[in-house]
C-alpha cells in the first residue's frame, strides 16, 4: 500500500506541480492508497482549471494581436493556445487566418485543412481554402469550395465565386455572380473590374463600357469621400463640429458600409 500511494502521489505531483500535491510529497508520505488517489483526483481537478483559465487568457491576447493586426504575434500565442488544446475547433481557424494575412499560404491551408477537419461545416475555413486556391491557379477547386458553404454571412461570396468562375471561364455565372456582388456593395471596385472583364469575354461590348463608366465614376466619388472625410476629422479636431456638421450630411448620404462607419466613428469622439 505504501508504494503505491507513493506512486500515485508522484503523479500527482506531477500532474499539479502546486501546494495541495507540495504538501502531501512533504508530510504525508504515508497516505493510504484511496487518500492518495483523492489528491491525484483534485490535483488532477485543479491542473485542469488552471489549463482553462490559461487558455481563455491566451486566445483573448490572440484577439486582441489580431484586431491590432499584429499577426506574427497572433500566431506564436496562438500556437501556444494549441498546445493546450489541440482539438479545439475555432483556433485553427484563426491560425489560418494569421498565415493568410502574413502570406503563408501553405501554413494558412493546413490550418484550415485542420479546422475543417473538426468542424466539418466550416464556412470560414472553405471560404479561405477556396481563396488560397484561386491564388494558386485552380479555380475548380476554388469553386467547389465556395459553392460548399451554406452559411456565406459576411462573406464576400458571390464575388470569391464570380471570380472563380471567371477564372475557370464559366462566363455565364461569372456574370450572375459578379452583378449580384456590385448590387450587394457597390462600392466593391474589384468587383466592378472583374465584372467588365466577364463582359469583355462575353462579347457584351456596351455593357462593359457602361460598367467602367460607372467604376470610373465610383472611383472618383470614393477619393473626393477620403478627402471629406480627413477635412471632417480636421474641423472636429479644431472643435468647429457647425462646419464639419455639413460634409458630414453629405457622406451620410453613401451606400458604402465602411466610409459610414468611419463618419460614425469620427462624430463619436
Amino acid at each position: 500500500m505504501k508504494v503505491e500511494s507513493q506512486a500515485v502521489i508522484r503523479v500527482a505531483h506531477n500532474s499539479c506541480p502546486g501546494t495541495l500535491s507540495r504538501i502531501y510529497l512533504l508530510g504525508a508520505r504515508r497516505l493510504p492508497a484511496w487518500s492518495a488517489a483523492a489528491v491525484l483526483a483534485t490535483c488532477l481537478a485543479l491542473s485542469a482549471a488552471a489549463q482553462s483559465r490559461r487558455l481563455d487568457e491566451l486566445l483573448v491576447e490572440a484577439e486582441r494581436h489580431i484586431g491590432q493586426e499584429q499577426y506574427a504575434q497572433a500566431v506564436a500565442t496562438l500556437e501556444r493556445s494549441r498546445a493546450l488544446a489541440p482539438r479545439l475547433p475555432g483556433i485553427y481557424k484563426q491560425l489560418g487566418y494569421c498565415h493568410w494575412k502574413l502570406g503563408n499560404f501553405r501554413q494558412a491551408r493546413l490550418a484550415f485543412e485542420k479546422e475543417l477537419e473538426l468542424d466539418p461545416d466550416a464556412g470560414y475555413a472553405r471560404y479561405y481554402l477556396g481563396r488560397i486556391h484561386l491564388t494558386e491557379g485552380n479555380p475548380e477547386r476554388a469553386i467547389a469550395l465556395f459553392e460548399s458553404i451554406s452559411r456565406p454571412e459576411g462573406l464576400d461570396l458571390d464575388y470569391q465565386l464570380g471570380t472563380a468562375y471567371l477564372e475557370a471561364g464559366r462566363l455565364d455565372a461569372a456574370i450572375a455572380c459578379l452583378e449580384r456582388a456590385v448590387r450587394a456593395a457597390p462600392g466593391l471596385q474589384q468587383a466592378r473590374n472583374s465584372l467588365v472583364r466577364a463582359y469583355g469575354l462575353a462579347g457584351r461590348g456596351d455593357d462593359a463600357r457602361r460598367e467602367l463608366d460607372r467604376a470610373r465614376e465610383l472611383s472618383a466619388r470614393a477619393q473626393q469621400s477620403i478627402r471629406d472625410l480627413g477635412q471632417l476629422e480636421n474641423l472636429l479636431k479644431a472643435n468647429k463640429p457647425e462646419q464639419g456638421a455639413a460634409i458630414a450630411r453629405d457622406l451620410a448620404r453613401s451606400d458604402d458600409p465602411d466610409l459610414l462607419v468611419n463618419v460614425g466613428m469620427l462624430l463619436g469622439r
